[in-house]
C-alpha cells in the first residue's frame, strides 16, 4: 500500500518496522487496522515532502515512516507511527480551531505547542488546503 501510494504521489518513501517479533492477536489487529492505515496514509499524503523540498531542507531525498511495536506493562502493546516529514504547524492548528468555533482566541493564546498539536485529533480539524480521497 505504501509503495503504491508513494508512487502515485511521486514521493520516495521507505518504511521501517521495529518490534516485528511481538505477537498481537488477529482480532485486535482487525480492530486497529483502519486507524493505522489512516495514520500511514496521512503521513504519506501530508507529512512527507517531495524529494526536491526535502533536499532543499537538507534532508535525505526519501522520507521514512516507522511503524514501531513495543511491549508495555503487562499484556499491553504500544503501536507508534512516526515519519520524518515536515511536522504539524501548531499555530495553523490553533487558527483552524478558532475558525471552526472549536476554540476561542483566548484559549488558543494560552495553549502550548503540544496542546495545539493535539487539536489534530479532534474531528473537523485539518490544516491541509486540499481535501483528498487518500487521507
Amino acid at each position: 500500500m505504501i509503495r503504491s501510494i508513494a508512487r502515485e504521489l511521486g514521493k520516495d518513501i521507505r518504511i521501517e518496522f521495529q518490534g516485528s517479533e511481538i505477537e498481537i492477536d488477529r482480532r485486535i489487529l482487525e480492530e486497529i487496522k483502519d486507524p493505522l492505515i489512516h495514520l500511514i496514509r496521512n503521513a504519506i499524503d501530508h507529512g512527507i515532502e517531495h524529494s526536491e523540498e526535502r533536499i532543499q531542507n537538507n534532508k535525505p531525498s526519501f522520507g521514512t515512516i516507522k511503524l514501531i511495536a513495543s511491549e508495555s506493562s503487562g499484556n499491553h502493546v504500544l503501536l507508534s507511527v512516526a515519519d520524518d516529514g515536515k511536522g504539524m504547524d501548531a499555530t495553523k492548528l490553533k487558527q483552524v480551531a478558532i475558525q471552526r468555533g472549536i476554540l476561542s482566541s483566548k484559549d488558543a493564546s494560552e495553549m502550548n505547542d503540544e496542546e495545539a498539536i493535539n487539536l489534530a485529533f479532534r474531528s473537523g480539524i485539518s490544516t491541509s488546503s486540499t481535501v483528498t480521497d487518500l487521507s
